[in-house]
């Protein structure tokens, strides 16, 4: 019982921020519904054969591989000024770069160039211009937040083994 709460707490948490994503760019970049719902599926199997790939290759653990905040600033640039068809591209450019990256065994020589100031100010910078966003769309958030501690707490409280 304990594993399959953990499980839908995980699943909960993990389609909240993936679905998120898509949200706000496709409706920051004034995409209509239809297109949004388009990004939504493309991005829950890119996403599904992501998982599937850590799994069986990767790292080898059941590893949800979702999309990421850290990219919403720039894909909402390019859309508004070239279109979604520049932001497919940016994102296969950016997918080929990061797997070239990953393989050739850069990311140990990178991260020496990275220290924890350098990141610690560009996660911040990326949560500042995903504020407006955030208070935009946080009826869409609250829900599955509200309900992720709801069942955490059901859960440390009922189910402890």
């Amino acid at each position: 019982m304990k594993r399959i709460v953990l499980g839908v707490q995980h699943v909960l948490a993990m389609f909240g921020a993936t679905v998120t994503v898509p949200l706000v760019v496709g409706s920051a970049i004034g995409l209509p519904l239809s297109d949004i719902a388009v990004m939504i599926q493309a991005v829950l199997l890119a996403m599904g054969i992501a998982t599937l790939l850590q799994t069986f290759i990767g790292s080898k653990f059941p590893i949800v591989q979702g999309s990421s905040f850290a990219f919403i600033p720039g894909l909402i640039a390019i859309g508004s000024g070239i279109g979604l068809a520049a932001v497919e591209g940016a994102l296969i450019v950016g997918g080929i770069v990061e797997g070239l990256t990953g393989a050739l065994g850069l990311i140990g020589k990178l991260k020496k160039l990275f220290s924890p100031l350098v990141t610690g100010i560009t996660i911040m910078l990326v949560g500042f211009s995903l504020a407006n966003v955030a208070v935009q769309y946080s009826f869409i958030v609250n829900y599955l937040t509200f309900l992720t501690y709801y069942l955490e707490t059901f859960r440390s409280i009922f189910l402890q083994s």
